[in-house]
């Protein structure tokens, strides 16, 4: 290559790499990130700033019925905070979940047969306890306490009542895969109209598993599926919606208030390999992402200047419906499933549409999810039943499969090296006669069959 033709092309990559650095130290600060919305009542409750030591604890219970008629004073249940804690098990082949009677939640999670790392015995455990996955938000406390009602087999329910009088009874069914069932029964026992506004679900914080360290590739993301159309995948705007040296909870929300309003049918927390999805029966009408990032990471650009970086450590978000109204004596349900497990393609495409997408395969997305399908059925049937070995059969089907492209390429490359010498000559030859030195060497490739 031409030494001037080289220069430009090192330029580029001096450029491409200093990007970053140029980015965050300059172009940053000339064009600044638009500033996030303030958050609303209900979200700044869901997530309160803590100091960096800490972990999240319940938030404040935000009033959120409002009666047509102010309702008289009613007999309710004693919800005093010191009201024990009760802890259900529910478990399956795949799934070992602990459901609390504060927040009537979950606390914690095993992803039964994921090692934590590898080698260990002990499966992925998540610890939901200062924000249990599945809690109500908006209308009280993540934690609140609740009555236990029953708990058989795979199912635990749970009763409140709420201020102004309406009547809370939740219940969680395990099913056989990593999928659950949860269903919120409202009932107005008043003589007046209830409005129920601001019920969302939670999903708990999610964070890398311990051999996965996030420093330049981010692996956390928050995920939904807007209007039934299309996955957005909200992780890849983290950057700019959450100051880097910010490490208390931040929250963001999505539809913005100056975006056009869709409808949220699914969303999903997720890391490398794990996810959560909450899906609403109906929809919800908009989610709201909390983010935290850990501690200080040194690291270098380009080799050789030292940053600082602040990678995210944990990520969750929440689902709010839109607000209804429950007439007296009648009951208002909202069901949803939640999906806790891995990121495989077979199982999230049986959940609900679209879910599959979170594997975010790319403009290649056709390609790989026949090559992940491939891999998968040798996993599947082929002793000793590993992804390693599943890996070195489909690089052999691969190769076989392009044999007959690459048996074409090497011959060609044969016939090429052996008529170099007659190139050689047509060269010498012709060298003032550029024109018919091309004329010439086509000539000479149609008579070898060189394509």
């Amino acid at each position: 290559m031409n030494k001037k033709d080289l220069l430009p092309i090192l330029l580029l990559l001096v450029l491409f790499l200093a990007y970053p650095t140029i980015d965050r130290k300059f172009i940053s600060r000339i064009f600044p990130a638009k500033e996030k919305p303030v958050p609303t009542a209900q979200n700044a409750a869901a997530a309160p700033d803590l100091p960096a030591e800490t972990t999240l604890t319940a938030p404040a219970p935000t009033p959120m019925l409002e009666a047509a008629v102010a309702p008289e004073p009613a007999e309710l249940e004693a919800q005093a905070p010191d009201l024990p804690e009760e802890i259900t098990i529910l478990r399956n082949e795949k799934l070992e979940l602990a459901v609390s009677s504060h927040g009537a939640g979950i606390v914690r999670a095993a992803i039964l047969g994921y090692p934590a790392t590898r080698g260990a015995a002990a499966p992925v455990t998540f610890d939901f306890e200062d924000h249990p996955a599945l809690s109500i938000s908006g209308v009280l406390a993540a934690n609140a306490p609740f009555k236990p009602v029953a708990a058989s087999g795979r199912t635990a329910s749970f009763r409140k009542v709420l201020a102004g009088g309406l009547e809370l009874v939740r219940s969680i069914t395990l099913g056989e895969g990593y999928q659950l069932d949860v269903k919120d029964q409202f009932t107005n026992p008043t003589d007046n109209v209830l409005r129920l506004s601001g019920y969302g679900l939670n999903a708990g914080f999610m964070g890398n598993l311990p051999d996965e360290k996030m420093d330049r590739v981010p692996l956390l993301g928050v995920d939904t599926l807007t209007g039934s159309q299309s996955v957005e995948y909200w992780g890849a705007k983290f950057e700019k919606w959450f100051p880097n040296l910010d490490r208390g909870i931040q929250a963001q929300t999505v539809p913005g208030p100056m975006e056009p309003a869709q409808p949220v049918d699914w969303l999903a927390v997720k890391n490398k390999y794990l996810t959560q999805i909450i899906t609403p029966e109906t929809y919800a009408e908009k989610a709201t992402l909390f983010v935290k990032r850990g501690a200080p990471l040194k690291t270098t650009a380009m080799l050789f200047f030292p940053r600082t970086s602040y990678p995210f450590d944990v990520v969750s978000a929440t689902l709010t419906l839109p607000e209804q109204a429950i007439d007296p004596g009648r009951t208002l349900t909202h069901s949803a499933t939640f999906y806790i497990g891995p990121k495989v393609y077979a199982d999230l495409k049986a959940n609900g549409p679209h879910q599959e997408d979170i594997l975010q395969l790319g403009f290649w997305r056709p390609i790989g999810i026949l090559i992940l399908k491939i891999m998968v059925w040798f996993h599947d049937h082929i002793w000793p039943y590993n992804y390693g070995l599943a890996i070195i059969l489909l690089t052999f089907l691969i190769r076989i499969i392009f044999w007959p492209l690459n048996h074409k390429a090497m011959a060609s490359t044969r016939h090429m090296q052996a008529i170099q010498p007659l190139m050689a000559g047509l060269k010498e030859k012709y060298k003032n006669d550029p024109a018919r030195q091309q004329q010439e060497m086509m000539a000479l490739y149609k008579e070898h069959k060189i394509n």
